[in-house]
């Protein structure tokens, strides 16, 4: 049995400046290589931190999973 090490999986911060691109490709690599992508931010507000996100930028991020799962099937 393969064991992964969690203190070494890759993980994305949804912080300012916000990269919709960054993210879509990271989501497209993810998916190429059968893998998995790990999002994750400090605040999520209308005036976040540098290392949060708006709503908007948050409803983005799962929309384009989702788009990404359901043109899959």
């Amino acid at each position: 049995m393969k064991r992964v090490d969690v203190a070494q999986l890759n993980a994305i911060c949804l912080e300012q400046p916000f990269d919709c691109v960054r993210i879509s490709r990271m989501l497209d690599k993810a998916e190429a290589s059968n893998g998995w992508t790990i999002f994750f931010t400090h605040d999520v507000s209308e005036t976040p931190s540098r290392y949060g996100c708006t709503p908007s930028q948050l409803a983005y991020v799962i929309e384009d999973v989702v788009h990404k799962y359901t043109m899959k099937r």
